[in-house]
């Protein structure tokens, strides 16, 4: 059974596997916005625990923007600001409400479709 002439047939296997790729990601952001923030610590060493908040609305939009992070003392300028790349540990949280907002939110059945749908 599975025999020619009482000799297993021969078998070959061979295999190969190539991959080439490439990809590029550039991601630009610029924020222009001015928050004023407070002091809610101070850390052993001295440096500030701030936070802040900002809230526009226009045109039936509202926007919050959320500040927090580390700043030092001696990056404090003489007029009482402080530059965003002085600030460590920074998160800034954008939030956003109203009917533009939802339009541009995608529904429930095109997020289940994205799922589901590997194209």
């Amino acid at each position: 059974m599975l025999t020619k002439a009482g000799k297993l047939p021969a078998l070959k296997i061979d295999g190969k596997t190539t991959f080439d790729g490439g990809g590029s990601i550039n991601n630009s952001e610029k924020i222009i916005a001015r928050i004023a923030v407070r002091v809610v610590d101070v850390l052993p060493n001295k440096n500030l625990v701030i936070e802040g908040k900002r809230q526009t609305s226009f045109s039936g939009e509202s926007q919050e923007v959320v500040l927090r992070g580390t700043v030092r003392l001696e990056d404090i300028a003489a007029n009482n600001t402080v530059f965003s790349y002085n600030v460590a540990d920074a998160s800034i949280k954008f939030v956003s409400k109203g009917s533009v907002t939802d339009a541009q939110r995608k529904g429930w059945f095109t997020r289940i479709w994205d799922k589901v749908s590997p194209f």
